[in-house]
């Protein structure tokens, strides 16, 4: 809880004005933020100290006494708060002087209209260096600096609806960063989430879309779509290189004009959402090959993130088993640490994940090396990893299902070969098959030493 209020605390603002009029005004264009007003010099301190100031607006000319609104740029300068002085005078000598003191920006007054909006997209549709830590720290972990730009560079896009792609094979946190990256923005509405690589063309229409009752067989009732359901908030489409063209074209108008029609709709649907996609193969490929509209692939391309797989982030390792433990604390050897960085992860933090269930199951206290080498050497023998189930999906989308199933079929043969030394008669009953089967099976996937 303590990491989603410091992600969507609405940024704050100190305003140093004595004109109530003028304040009342000014203030209205900030109504999605939280403002604190202050008439003087010596109540702005208080509040500083107070609170949290994220942008501070500061009037020169506070009544005909001292100090005027100058002395206070010093001091908002030293706290690393952007401040903006205005001025019903904007003659270059007093400009330079609010320059030379600190201030960030200086607003003659009565241009506030075309002022304002440029302020908020600068200074506060931006994350601090502060709250950048705060989520790398408390919701996506890592220590690793390739990791943290590549995350970093779409901050802005999330605070400004720009579309945002994330790319990284299984495992790595593609779903667990798009619903913190929907937090950090701070949007009103729900954050919802589909895996495109379950859905038929029918399917996938009715569930982004929504449908009519009676539209199609089997629809007794309206649907609402997760477009609908997102407004004011964030669809993650994962897996969507595995959409067919015809609900891609129909997804490129719904991004593109924020309207869709529901499956037997005659009237549009509108919905304000943010819109993220990650996949774990090359949508550039898809759309050399034909598999992919390169209309879509550029529009939901806003920013791109590039997640690193967990054996090229080595640093963030054990800081990972640490907060995954949580609230669990156990002592590792030096042995036993050194086993768990080196491990190859090739199903990334999902395996870790899992590795940790199986650890805190049989360990209490101290884990030494042999613990860890034997559970790892467990988790290799299971039947195929996610790691190799991905690599099968991606075979099966690139270059189609018949040559996905061959290759299960090699994998499967090899392993009968070497597990009954050859053993035509042990591999047959074994796998369940015919002799021809075998032979055809030999003939595609040649291996020595078979009798």
């Amino acid at each position: 809880m303590i990491s989603r209020d410091i992600l969507l605390k609405k940024p704050s603002i100190l305003f140093v004005e004595d004109d109530s009029q003028y304040a009342t005004s000014v203030m209205s264009y900030f109504s999605d933020y939280s403002c604190y007003l202050s008439t003087s010099i010596s109540s702005a301190l208080t509040l500083l100290k107070n609170h949290s100031i994220d942008l501070a607006l500061v009037d020169i000319q506070l009544g005909s006494g001292s100090p005027t609104g100058k002395d206070l740029i010093p001091f908002l300068q030293k706290s690393g708060i952007p401040t903006v002085i205005l001025s019903g005078s904007d003659d270059n000598l007093t400009i330079n002087e609010c320059y030379d003191l600190g201030c960030f920006e200086f607003i003659k007054k009565g241009e506030e209209g075309f002022a304002i909006p440029y302020l908020i997209t600068k200074y506060l549709r931006s994350v601090s260096p502060t709250k950048q830590e705060d989520f790398f720290n408390f919701q996506y972990a890592t220590i690793n600096q390739q990791q943290k730009s590549n995350i970093i560079k779409s901050f802005s896009a999330i605070l400004t609806g720009i579309p945002i792609s994330i790319f990284g094979e299984t495992g790595t946190g593609k779903s667990h960063l798009a619903r913190a990256l929907h937090l950090l923005s701070g949007r009103s509405g729900e954050f919802h989430e589909i895996n495109c690589a379950n859905l038929s063309p029918l399917l996938a229409e009715s569930e982004l879309f929504g449908h009519e009752k009676g539209s199609f067989t089997g629809a007794h009732s309206r649907k609402t779509g997760l477009f609908l359901k997102a407004n004011k908030g964030t669809i993650f489409l994962d897996e969507i290189a595995s959409l067919d063209i015809e609900t891609q074209a129909k997804l490129l108008k719904a991004i593109e004009e924020k309207e869709f029609y529901p499956v037997g709709a005659t009237k549009p649907e509108k919905s304000d959402f943010q819109i993220i996609s990650a996949s774990n193969i090359s949508i550039e490929a898809l759309v050399e090959d034909g598999k992919f509209r390169s209309d879509l692939y550029f529009r939901i391309n806003g920013v791109k993130i590039d997640l690193l797989p967990l054996r090229e982030r080595k640093e963030d390792i054990l800081p990972l088993v640490s907060k995954l433990l949580k609230p669990r604390i156990l002592a590792f050897s030096d042995k036993a640490k050194d086993a768990i960085i080196n491990h190859n992860w090739l199903g990334n933090i999902r395996e870790l994940q899992f590795f940790l269930q199986n650890l805190t199951a049989i360990s209490v206290g101290r884990v030494e090396e042999i613990t860890v080498l034997k559970l790892l050497q467990e988790s290799t023998k299971l039947k195929v990893s996610d790691h190799q189930q991905k690599d099968i999906y991606d075979i099966a989308v690139q270059e189609g299902l018949d040559h996905a199933t061959a290759k299960v079929e090699g994998q499967v043969f090899k392993r009968a070969i070497d597990d009954f030394n050859g053993s035509m008669p042990k591999i047959i009953d074994s796998l369940k098959i015919s002799k021809r089967k075998y032979y055809a099976l030999l003939n595609d996937h040649p291996v020595g030493g078979s009798n």
